[in-house]
């Protein structure tokens, strides 16, 4: 952004009036006057933009998307602001009446040369608001869309507006640029000479190579040096027309000109290949070369060869043919054009039916036999039927250029299929099906068809049978019925599927962590606490995946209902694993997805948030799809699932899935976190032709690490990070600090006078306890918990469960129940308990076990029979051994 000098000057030496400064100083220095959202088919979202310093919003993930792009790229743009300023507009209307609206434009762009409000939406959409009124938008002689009042209201301040179509936008650009972005913006990247000429070397030997093999030739470089020397210039690829993402398509060269001049080359011969396959040339075809007779002989990929009648051979190229061609010293040589009528044939050919083609080709069978002079042909056809066969076949060949279309039965369009019924019949039936039928209070068809035969009793006209009223509602657009009778959510399922007929960005990105999904679900599994025979309830589990190789990046296991603190331990795991975030975020409209703290992450980490529209799961296909594989391949095998619940009123005390919950949290999510690693990764994915794992790796290893995008997990991310309490603030109380989530935290800040007793933003550690922070005069300050040494010890798994089990338990018994820090300490020694007694009966397994072996003689797999000190994985264990195994020990 440019500073106030910086601003000043511009204006001077763009000539800008007092009255437009005004205005745009009110732009650079004021808030969006509107916030965007999703409708029905768009996804809003906010770019953290490097340029402006700050998130800028937008109403369509393909349009508006790709101008921020355009902008943040272009080096003439200096500042742009999203939703930057209402305005009235007047224009006549398609009554020709003056009519005045407020207008609110998607952007306004400060350029080197020029200022001015831009209005970004599709070419569809643009054609339409047209037709409906050509006085707002209309399309000039240049093929140039404008919007006049709002050209206006600009030119009197000395400024511009104008309309952008999606048209404009090369989306193989917009596509790479996104690509790049991460190289582009890294300016402290520096390359090794060696990797430079390695990668020059192999190019050089090859003159032009395919991406995907220059990755695989690399010795010592890999796909983030070539990316870096591509946006730096030392190898060069057009990206206005060939998709990086796509790497096997997309060839390397070392500098422009070699592509230029390769590209020449490959439209001169694609344009002589062009006109040679106009040609329409054919092997035995005659031709006249100058006067003398030529016949073709064969026809080559390169050249072809003619003889003449003295049996002389000429191998003559491709070029030399279009060549003598053009100089009319070749004749004979037309271009083939269809008939008109042709093109009818192949119509009747398609609309055909499977069991009418079949008795086209009985027909002409015998057709062909009575051709050939056959006669005996009495006892499968009447001499009559044949003829007219056979008059039908020679029509065809006239008409269609083949006598079998001809041959093809019409039955189906035979007979007088008019409607019969009058035409006052037809109104009131279809008015009686829009506003009776087609209402919210959904009634049955029997009432309305008994409505309207009492309607036309009345007014003496000709009524409909059911079974006719029944075909006319069935005609009605289903989408269009059930959203006026049962709601638009209802209606989803019977949307029309856009299919993209252009090659677009692709919705689950190009390579790796481009495109990442997060939502919140509850597991069909009830549980139980670690410590207590009493049933809980179901956990909630939160999902990163990503979109490109359906892995799943990190998972988060809770009691607690979906909230901003389930996105932030989820985000900390990805980070934990991988030490990146996700470059676009797609989020639906839950609470927990809009908070401050979550936004200024991911403009912190510059991550893109892209917001899917409202009741629209198909936006989100990738992720809910992956809940329903978690309980079907995962939970619903374990005991205790609730799948039997669907059909609550068929449960019965004995099958009730609370009487037979025996997972626990710690257990379960150690469980789920083997069978992710285990089991889905390595399964193969029909949509990616094989395992997450390995779509995973090689997308890493064709896109790059993209070490811009590395965070390091340090104290700053992990604060960043923190959840915080309902109320966000905590109350320092004298002489013990802040209260969090029922347990004390101090520090020695706190004595100050002016501190005690005032109300701070406060921050904490579900994965550690004993610490938590404050933020106190303008910064965030470590505090510790009076119980520190307790919970210092323990990792973080047993924390985050031990947080999440206490504070389920009591919010059951009481609402008014402080929990203190001693009951949690109380509850972590009687886990220790249960640990020390797992321990022992581990080792009194062992040597039962060993007893047992050496008595048989049986040389058993060490394996097998080795038990780790505490059992790690509680659903390996033989549970009716293990109740043999507390018996024996009574005794």
């Amino acid at each position: 952004m440019m500073n106030e000098s910086q601003f000043d000057l511009w204006c001077r030496r763009n000539n800008i009036t007092d009255k437009a400064r005004l205005i745009i100083e009110q732009i650079r220095f004021s808030e969006p006057v509107r916030s965007v959202y999703s409708k029905r088919n768009n996804v809003s979202g906010k770019y953290p933009s490097k340029k402006m310093g700050l998130t800028i919003q937008f109403e369509s993930s393909t349009v508006e998307f790709s101008a921020i792009y355009n902008m943040e790229h272009d080096p003439d743009v200096f500042e742009y602001y999203d939703q930057p300023n209402s305005m009235k507009l007047n224009y006549l209307n398609h009554n020709q009446k003056n009519v005045g609206s407020i207008y609110t434009p998607d952007f306004f762009v400060i350029r080197k040369n020029s200022a001015m409000w831009e209005e970004w939406k599709t070419e569809e959409e643009l054609l339409l608001l047209s037709s409906k009124n050509p006085n707002r938008y209309l399309k000039d002689n240049l093929g140039i869309w404008r919007c006049p009042s709002a050209e206006d209201y600009a030119a009197k301040l000395g400024l511009e507006f104008r309309v952008h179509s999606s048209s404009e936008i090369n989306v193989t650009l917009l596509r790479n640029l996104q690509f790049l972005e991460d190289y582009i913006l890294d300016d402290d990247k520096s390359i090794e000479e060696s990797k430079k000429r390695e990668v020059q070397n192999i190019i050089s030997e090859n003159s032009v190579i395919l991406l995907s093999n220059l990755i695989k030739q690399g010795i010592n470089f890999n796909a983030d040096d070539l990316y870096n020397l591509l946006v730096r210039g030392h190898i060069y690829i057009d990206i206005n027309k060939y998709n990086l993402g796509e790497y096997q398509e997309t060839p390397v060269f070392l500098r422009e000109e070699h592509y230029l001049t390769l590209q020449k080359i490959e439209d001169s011969a694609r344009n002589c290949q062009y006109k040679f396959e106009s040609l329409n040339l054919k092997v035995g075809e005659e031709l006249s070369w100058e006067g003398q007779r030529w016949k073709i002989a064969n026809l080559g990929s390169e050249h072809i060869t003619i003889i003449n009648k003295e049996n002389v051979f000429i191998e003559l190229s491709k070029e030399m043919i279009i060549s003598l061609f053009n100089d009319k010293k070749i004749q004979g040589i037309s271009i083939v054009n269809e008939p008109k009528f042709f093109q009818k044939g192949k119509e009747l050919l398609l609309e055909a039916s499977p069991e009418q083609l079949s008795e086209a080709t009985r027909k002409l069978e015998l057709v062909k036999r009575s051709l050939k002079g056959e006669r005996n042909l009495a006892d499968e056809v009447s001499a009559r039927t044949l003829a007219d066969w056979v008059k039908s076949y020679r029509e065809g060949e006239e008409l269609y250029g083949n006598g079998y279309i001809s041959l093809i039965p019409q039955t189906q369009k035979r007979g007088n299929r008019q409607n019969k019924l009058p035409t006052e019949t037809l109104y009131l039936l279809e008015k009686f099906i829009e506003t009776e039928y087609e209402n919210i209070k959904q009634k049955s068809r029997k009432v309305v068809y008994g409505a309207l035969l009492n309607e036309c009793e009345s007014k003496g006209i000709v009524a409909p049978s059911y079974k006719t009223f029944c075909k006319y509602v069935a005609k009605r657009p289903r989408e269009e019925s059930v959203k006026k009778r049962e709601g638009k959510r209802a209606a989803y399922k019977y949307e029309k599927f856009y299919w993209s007929l252009e090659q677009r960005t692709p919705r689950h990105g190009d390579r790796p962590f481009e495109i990442c999904h997060i939502d919140h679900t509850e597991l069909d599994i009830e549980v139980v606490f670690s410590n207590s025979e009493q049933k809980s309830c179901r956990p909630y589990i939160t999902l990163l995946v990503d979109a490109y190789s359906r892995k799943i990046l990190a998972h988060y296991l809770t009691f607690d209902a979906p909230s901003y603190r389930s996105i932030m331990m989820v985000l900390r795991e990805c980070v934990k694993k991988y030490s990146r975030l996700p470059q676009v975020l797609v989020v639906d409209g839950g609470k927990e997805f809009q908070s401050t703290y979550f936004e200024n992450l991911l403009a912190t980490y510059e991550c893109t948030k892209k917001l899917r529209p409202a009741a629209k799961p198909r936006y989100g296909s990738v992720i809910e799809r992956l809940f329903g594989t978690t309980n079907t391949l995962f939970v619903h095998n374990l005991q205790g699932h609730t799948k039997i619940m669907k059909n609550v009123r068929q449960v019965t005390k004995s099958v009730n899935p609370k009487n037979h919950a025996l997972w626990n949290l710690a257990e379960l999510n150690k469980e789920l976190q083997r069978w992710i690693h285990e089991i889905y990764h390595k399964l193969e994915h029909p949509a990616l032709g094989g395992t997450p794992k390995k779509t995973f790796e090689l997308g890493i290893a064709l896109g790059g690490n993209r070490p811009y995008r590395m965070i390091r997990y340090d104290e700053i991310f992990e604060i960043m990070t923190l959840p915080t309490t309902s109320r966000q603030k905590a109350k320092i109380q004298i002489g013990m600090g802040v209260k969090i989530n029922y347990i004390y935290y101090w520090t020695d800040i706190f004595k100050e006078p002016d501190i005690e007793g005032t109300s701070v933003p406060v921050r904490y550690d579900p994965f550690d306890l004993g610490i938590a922070y404050a933020f106190v005069k303008g910064k965030w300050v470590k505090c510790i918990s009076q119980y520190y040494s307790i919970f210092k010890g323990k990792t973080e798994n047993e924390l985050k469960v031990i947080s999440n089990e206490v504070r389920k338990r009591h919010q059951s018994h009481a609402k008014n129940l402080h929990m203190s820090a001693k009951l949690i300490a109380q509850y972590i020694g009687q886990v220790e308990e249960i640990e020390k007694l797992k321990v022992q009966r581990a080792k009194d397994k062992e040597v039962k076990t060993s007893l047992r072996t050496v008595n048989t003689g049986q040389d058993l797999n060490k394996s097998q029979h080795k038990v780790s000190p505490i059992n790690e994985d509680k659903s390996r264990i033989d549970y009716s051994k293990l109740k043999m195994l507390d018996f024996f020990e009574e005794c």
